[in-house]
């Protein structure tokens, strides 16, 4: 019997460290944030940054019709990598976005006309990691963004 528990443990360890979680360590905070057009945001900080400079923000908005497209930060004249859920694929909270990373052949990308419930993720381009984000709602020209780091 001891031998079987001790497996079990071990096999509960390794859980936690493939899945990259651990147990003193809870899941980063998420944050929420309102972005009209040409506002950015900084993920780590929270900071928007209303000059429309991709350069300077990890996720930014742009006017497009009577929408706004969803872009992640830029570096030189790429923005970077963000992966898309598809346009009819709707999520209930933040928790329900996949923390799938985007690839670079996602470079460019962008959520066009962003509504409610949809979700991304993007490569952080002044913060480092992998950001999952959903849109909370859409109104009056404003996105309200929730946005996390992935694991």
């Amino acid at each position: 019997m001891r031998r079987l528990v001790s497996t079990g443990v071990l096999v509960a360890a390794g859980l936690l460290v493939s899945t990259g979680l651990s147990a003193d360590k809870p899941a980063p905070a998420s944050k929420s944030v309102k972005l009209a057009a040409d506002d950015g945001v900084v993920a780590t900080s929270g900071a928007v940054v209303k000059d429309g400079s991709a350069l300077k923000v990890d996720v930014i908005a742009y006017k497009h019709g009577d929408g706004l497209d969803l872009k992640g930060g830029r570096t030189g004249t790429t923005h970077q990598p963000l992966h898309k859920f598809g346009l009819s694929q709707k999520f209930a909270a933040l928790k329900d976005v996949p923390c799938t990373a985007p690839e670079d052949k996602e470079k460019n990308a962008f959520l066009s006309k962003a509504k409610a419930g949809q979700g991304f993720t993007v490569k952080g381009n002044k913060s480092a990691g992998v950001y999952k984000v959903w849109v909370k709602s859409v109104k009056d020209g404003k996105a309200t963004l929730e946005y996390q780091k992935c694991p």
